[in-house]
Formats: structure tokens, C-alpha cells, sequence
């Protein structure tokens, strides 16, 4: 199958450093409930909530970031296209 018009290795280049990115921050989520679930029960288990909450507001905020870093590479795809 031949390639599109445009296509050079350059963007063959970007396009793989984008699905890298995008890999990394998959697995990124889905290593957070986990991380979440510790900190929630650390907390019920000792008390340490004044503690621990910050971490998990700073959770929330990661995974707020997550979510925009991919929503960014998918909107590099679509301009490529």
C-alpha cells in the first residue's frame, strides 16, 4: 500500500513519539486507582488522614493532567490526518 502524499520520515518520527507518549501515560492511569486505593486504606487503617488527603487531592490532579496530556495527542493525531 502506498504511502500518503506528505509522509516522510519526519512525521513517521512524530507520529511514534506521540503513540510512545500516549503508551506512558496509559499505563500512568492505570497504575493511579491503585495508588489510590493504598492511600485510602492507609488512611482508614491508621488515622494518618491529615496526612494522606493532600496525596490524594494531588492524585486527582495527576490524573486531571492525564487526561488533558492525552486529549493534546489526540488532537496532534487528528491534525496530521
Amino acid at each position: 500500500m502506498p504511502r500518503p502524499k506528505g509522509y516522510t520520515r519526519a512525521v513517521a518520527a512524530r507520529r511514534a513519539t506521540a503513540e510512545n507518549a500516549a503508551a506512558c501515560l496509559a499505563e500512568a492511569k492505570t497504575i493511579l486507582p491503585i495508588t489510590r486505593l493504598r492511600i485510602t486504606q492507609t488512611m482508614q487503617r491508621t488515622g494518618l488522614t491529615a496526612i494522606l488527603q493532600p496525596a490524594l487531592d494531588e492524585l486527582a490532579a495527576i490524573e486531571r493532567a492525564i487526561q488533558q496530556a492525552q486529549a493534546l495527542i489526540v488532537n496532534l493525531g487528528e491534525q496530521q490526518k
